[in-house]
């Protein structure tokens, strides 16, 4: 036998039956332990592997010889040495936890900082150092003082029961709501094929929809259809499917989708589900900074809401909103007709102009009319105006509502709104208006 398999046939001898640090698995079974070796670069041999013993023994392993390979820290091996000697005392339990935090075998100290507690269940300093906290009369881990107050753990954070409930709710919707998105998919694709038929079905399928975890699988995949009648579409199902996510969809394109159709579309189904969580979604798009989403909740709430709209619609009667625009550099300021004032070099003026003006001949200025061919035409600068604006929809939608018409005067509004009593009807009762 070489001296390369005695040595080998040693070392198995020895560490056949303890736990180890390193250690290589044999193809043949047995398993050899300590230290892995990297060769003098710094990396493992790609041919073999060294394994230094915790007695001094190099033992080198070719590849082909080797069924796995485990890296430990060698602080594993010293540790299984010294553990079955350990007292069972305090003080020697507690020097081994120390030993243990010192080499970073986290799992291993809190053994020995158990088995203190285990012998002195008063050690105050071990049971902090585990986390315990004394409650009451009673040491308590973390975990053990959060149950009692009746939480539940879930993934890593305590929570309520109740909490959990819905959050296990929620996963479960979730899961139903996946299974929606490969047919839905696919119906779509049918229906903007050129094969009649898949057409004919896949419309017929998103026709007959009504399951409200199908809802977000219709809303993301129609997100970007880009044809008014797949638009129309996508208004027709939602108004069929009993979820609150369908209707939110329907909210948000009645007030932003661009068609007039599809915008009329999805208020009619909206309102066709009498549905009181629109209101508060339309109240606050009366204070949105485009004028134009200012009307179209007036026009929807003149469609769906009730008293509660009234204080909200009077506010916004009048509302103002910022704009950008382009006007000549020179610009200095406004006249109250809304006449641009600028300021005009007289050297860039007909000569007989600009002694008019010296002379106080021309008291209202001049007009400069730049041809738009004209090598004379000014430079521009971007402004930001601000305008108050009439809203019509929000009036049109108070006199519906109220049956009153104080114009755009919100003082006389509000005098109203102060002394008279509720009588306005709810939404669902005007549905046919």
């Amino acid at each position: 036998m070489s001296m390369r398999l005695k040595l080998l046939s040693i070392a198995l001898c020895c560490w056949a039956s303890t736990a180890t640090a390193d250690y290589v698995v044999l193809r043949t079974g047995g398993r050899l332990a300590g230290e892995i070796v990297p060769n003098v670069s710094g990396e493992l041999d790609p041919r073999a592997v060294t394994v230094k013993t915790l007695s001094g023994a190099v033992v080198s392993v070719a590849r082909d010889q080797i069924e796995s390979v485990h890296r430990r820290k060698l602080a594993y091996e010293e540790y299984d040495r010294k553990e079955p000697t350990v007292e069972k005392s305090v003080e020697a339990q507690l020097a081994m936890a120390d030993w243990c935090k010192q080499n970073g075998l986290t799992n291993q100290r809190v053994i020995h900082l158990r088995k203190v507690i285990e012998i002195d269940p008063e050690h105050a300093a071990t049971r902090k150092a585990l986390g315990y906290t004394r409650h009451g009369s009673e040491w308590m881990s973390q975990d053990e003082i959060m149950r009692s107050k009746g939480f539940v753990k879930n993934r890593g954070k305590w929570i309520l029961p109740q909490e959990l409930a819905m959050i296990e709710q929620a996963a479960q919707d979730n899961e139903a709501e996946r299974q929606w998105f490969k047919p839905v998919k696919m119906w779509y694709n049918w229906v903007n094929s050129d094969d009649p038929a898949k057409q004919s079905e896949g419309l017929q399928k998103l026709k007959n929809l009504r399951e409200g975890e199908a809802a977000p699988a219709v809303i993301r995949t129609f997100q970007k259809a880009p044809t008014e009648p797949l638009r129309l579409l996508l208004v027709e199902i939602l108004s069929k499917i009993e979820s609150p996510r369908a209707v939110e969809k329907l909210i948000d394109m009645s007030l932003w989708e661009e068609l007039i159709s599809v915008r009329a579309g999805a208020l009619q189904g909206v309102k066709a589900r009498r549905a009181k969580a629109a209101i508060p979604v339309y109240v606050r798009a009366l204070r949105n900074e485009r004028n134009l989403i200012v009307n179209r909740a007036g026009a929807a709430l003149a469609q769906v809401g009730d008293d509660s709209a009234v204080a909200p619609l009077i506010e916004a009667l009048v509302t103002r909103h910022q704009y950008k625009i382009q006007v000549p550099e020179n610009v200095v300021g406004m006249t109250g007709n809304g006449q641009w004032v600028q300021s005009i070099d007289p050297t860039a003026l007909p000569p007989e102009v600009a002694g008019m003006l010296a002379t106080g001949q021309l008291p209202k200025g001049v007009v400069m009319d730049y041809h738009p061919n004209s090598a004379a035409k000014p430079r521009m600068r971007t402004v930001v105006m601000r305008y108050d604006e009439k809203n019509v929809a929000v009036l049109d939608a108070l006199t519906l509502l109220t049956g009153e018409n104080f114009g755009f005067d919100e003082p006389a509004w509000r005098r109203w709104r102060s002394t008279q009593q509720s009588t306005i009807a709810p939404a669902k009762s005007r549905k046919g208006s």
